[in-house]
């Protein structure tokens, strides 16, 4: 599966709010209040704070579903870093630091010395 680099969905969402919650309402505000035009205006107003409440909610809701995920990811990896993993070349993989030439009798990582744990 390709990886999609997501660094401007962020920006992007929080703009996208901004233009809803306070740019559109504040310029159809002073719209309504310049030409004094009842009723559309205001629904406009509701609907546009209404979505960019909805898409703040569905943001936050993301936001802390990724917080949870990248906790766990830590803490998974943080119990497993003193382990090396088999490869299929016969060598093993440091946990810690990547390194792909680790032996099965090395008892600490040539690069990061870091001292596996036999399990």
């Amino acid at each position: 599966m390709k990886k999609i680099d997501s660094l401007h969905f962020g920006p992007t969402i929080v703009l996208c709010i901004a233009m809803l919650l306070l740019i559109i309402p504040f310029c159809l505000y002073v719209l309504w209040k310049a030409f004094n035009i009842q009723g559309t205006i205001l629904i406009a107003i509701k609907v546009s704070m209404g979505l960019g409440l909805l898409i703040l909610f569905v943001f936050i809701i993301i936001l802390a579903i990724e917080f949870r995920q990248d906790k766990r990811l830590y803490l998974y990896h943080k119990n497993r870093r003193n382990i090396k993993i088999p490869l299929a070349n016969g060598f093993y993989e440091c946990e810690n630091c990547g390194n792909t030439k680790v032996n099965l009798d090395d008892k600490y990582c040539s690069i990061c010395n870091i001292k596996f744990i036999d399990k």
